[in-house]
């Protein structure tokens, strides 16, 4: 390994370490079932169960202070010949940036500029990248609410919608950005594909990108520093509220008590019997949700916890399905989506998301939902080592997955020990983001506990 790459990855795990420190330090209140979506979004201790770098923010030191969850949306004016634009996207933008000079006196040029929403800490790029953008002065503005991605936000100006926008930060071991394929392919999707889906609409709720900015240029590596997508929410019934999934999956709150998660808090999980009734109906819906499209479309979901909500009766605590969110994260089989939907649908060269063969989607899928989701879940109800929550999953992904599916025996078969899942410090050693580094781990589908002289013991 490079000297250079030694240093990055050494500067990736402090930056880890100084706002880990922080946060365990100061943490956040467990929400309740009655709090709003976005305190939810806010009240990670953690974050990802496990990355290397899973709480790395690069940015210059003068920012260490920085509020990331109440960033400034500033605006980029932008020659209309220079940007492609998808959807309603020109008329969204002209009512937020109108909302946002109302009384500043300055004159918007609509016949000859798009006025795009960017991230604050997006400025610099922007300045050095796109000498024919020019950002409006700081008091043409919106406060946003950043969700639990932090390139993610929402303005109580737009309601039922959120910004994702190339913040151009280092979160984690990649830089936040937004590709020219996600612009593309984001609305197209979402107006010729999801309909057609082989999904369960009263389970799952599959959030769209109809509307994106890209900036027009032959250098892709400079686009994606200047895009935006912007998402349509779902809208909870009035007895709902929606959690992200990750937030339940939490510990260490200022008011619980040590060890006790936020899923077990928030729900009054004290029992194992409960436990085992709540888990027991979050895996029958969460696969009722996911599996269709997979085995079906030939589309996978990227089902881990940041990007899955779940809907919540918020009186009663029963829970009534889920919220995907994140298109850009999808892993799908171009020949099987066309047959199953009957769309020609077409992706540009290159885009990760399609895939040569069938089973290149399957790892993506494992990784986010059992490996990163339902295995954290499992093992903070504590029904890991009894083998109970992992009994649960195989009971509902074998009503789930047909027999006749390739699935059955790759993951759900008593033979099938190892199953290939993504390395991340491979990854990062590699200096590779879209491109997935895969090795064998133990298929944890499988797992069983053995007794072995009055102890229970892994089969794995």
């Amino acid at each position: 390994m490079e000297k250079d790459m030694k240093e990055a990855i050494a500067k990736e795990l402090a930056s880890s370490w100084h706002y880990q420190y922080i946060s365990y330090k100061n943490p956040t209140r467990c929400p309740s079932l009655q709090s709003p979506p976005i305190e939810w979004e806010q009240s990670l201790v953690a974050g990802h169960p496990t990355h290397p770098m899973h709480r790395a923010r690069l940015v210059p030191s003068q920012l260490n202070d920085y509020d990331w969850y109440h960033p400034l949306i500033r605006f980029a004016q932008v020659p209309r010949d220079c940007v492609d634009l998808k959807g309603a996207f020109p008329e969204i933008s002209q009512f937020l940036v109108e909302g946002a000079s109302a009384n500043t006196g300055v004159a918007l040029d609509h016949g000859k500029f798009t006025y795009v929403p960017v991230h604050e800490l997006q400025i610099p790029s922007i300045s050095k990248l796109f000498p024919s953008v020019v950002v409006l002065p700081a008091d043409i503005s919106l406060r946003a609410f950043a969700q639990s991605s932090i390139r993610t936000v929402t303005v109580a100006e737009l309601p039922a919608h959120a910004l994702k926008l190339a913040i151009g930060v280092k979160i984690s071991s990649s830089l936040r950005t937004i590709s020219h394929f996600t612009a593309d392919f984001g609305p197209r999707f979402s107006r010729d594909v999801i309909p057609r889906l082989n999904v369960d609409r009263s389970i799952l709720f599959v959030e769209t990108e109809p509307h994106s900015a890209v900036y027009r240029c032959e250098d892709p590596e400079a686009q994606k520093h200047f895009t935006a997508v912007i998402r349509q929410e779902y809208q909870p019934l009035p007895h709902e509220t929606v959690i992200v999934c990750a937030a339940l999956l939490e510990t260490d709150h200022s008011n619980t008590k040590p060890g006790v998660s936020a899923i077990e808090h928030a729900f009054g999980l004290d029992t194992e019997s409960k436990r085992i009734q709540f888990l027991d109906r979050y895996i029958e819906l969460s696969t009722k949700a996911f599996i269709p499209a997979l085995v079906t479309n030939g589309v996978a979901f990227e089902a881990h916890a940041q990007n899955v909500l779940v809907r919540v009766h918020r009186t009663t605590g029963e829970l009534l399905g889920f919220v995907i969110r994140d298109l850009g994260g999808l892993r799908i089989h171009p020949p099987t989506l066309r047959h199953s939907i009957g769309v020609n649908f077409q992706f540009l060269p290159k885009h990760c998301v399609a895939t040569e063969t069938l089973e290149e989607i399957y790892p993506k899928f494992y990784h986010t939902y059992i490996h990163n989701h339902v295995q954290r879940l499992i093992r903070l109800l504590d029904l890991h080592y009894n083998g109970i929550g992992w009994e649960i999953l195989r009971r509902h992904m074998n009503a789930a997955v047909p027999t006749d599916h390739p699935l059955r025996k790759i993951w759900l078969s008593t033979e099938s020990r190892l199953v290939q899942s993504k390395c991340l410090m491979r990854m990062r050693m590699k200096d590779s983001y879209r491109d997935m580094v895969y090795n064998p781990y133990p298929n944890m589908i499988q797992f069983r506990p053995e007794t072995i002289d009055g102890r229970k013991q892994s089969s794995l």
